[in-house]
């Protein structure tokens, strides 16, 4: 999937697609493409087809409920989620950097996770296996991601034309 691909759904579906694409990329679903929706959905902002404040909120929203869905499925399964994070090399790697993250530097570490571009999904598997407070947890992710979230679609809106 390209990021004009992902546009051109964007031009066609709104904040629903903006919602759904986000939810997904946030559910860590190998083989879908992160990194592309945010940006996009500041580029789509920029070119008139959608207010950035409203594709910002439902994009928030898709991502705090997608980080909410794995941080319960890691509490409930947690064997489960251990066994499969460590039996995939490209889920190793990161699974291991943000649970080390995590356990080091809790909720100020959980924060600092949601702005790094591959972390930001993974810290989601650690802090539920480590069933971190749901209150401490949602509240860093929300702050993080929407930071993390505001700097890239502003990055999409302002670089319009290296996507275009």
């Amino acid at each position: 999937m390209t990021i004009e691909t992902i546009m051109s759904f964007m031009e066609d579906y709104g904040s629903f697609i903006i919602f759904a694409l986000i939810f997904i990329e946030y559910l860590c679903i190998p083989g879908f493409p992160g990194g592309f929706s945010i940006p996009a959905a500041g580029v789509i902002s920029r070119i008139g087809e959608l207010n950035f404040f409203e594709a910002y909120f439902f994009g928030l929203i898709a991502a705090i409920l997608s980080q909410t869905v794995l941080y319960f499925i890691c509490t409930l399964f947690h064997n489960t989620v251990d066994k499969v994070c460590h039996k995939y090399k490209f889920l190793e790697k990161a699974y291991i950097k943000a649970d080390s993250f995590i356990l080091q530097h809790g909720t100020a570490g959980l924060f600092l996770a949601r702005l790094v571009p591959v972390a930001r999904v993974f810290v989601s598997f650690p802090a539920g296996l480590a069933k971190m407070n749901l209150g401490s947890y949602l509240m860093c992710s929300t702050v993080g991601t929407g930071v993390y979230m505001l700097v890239m679609m502003s990055l999409g809106y302002f670089a319009t034309e290296l996507f275009i």
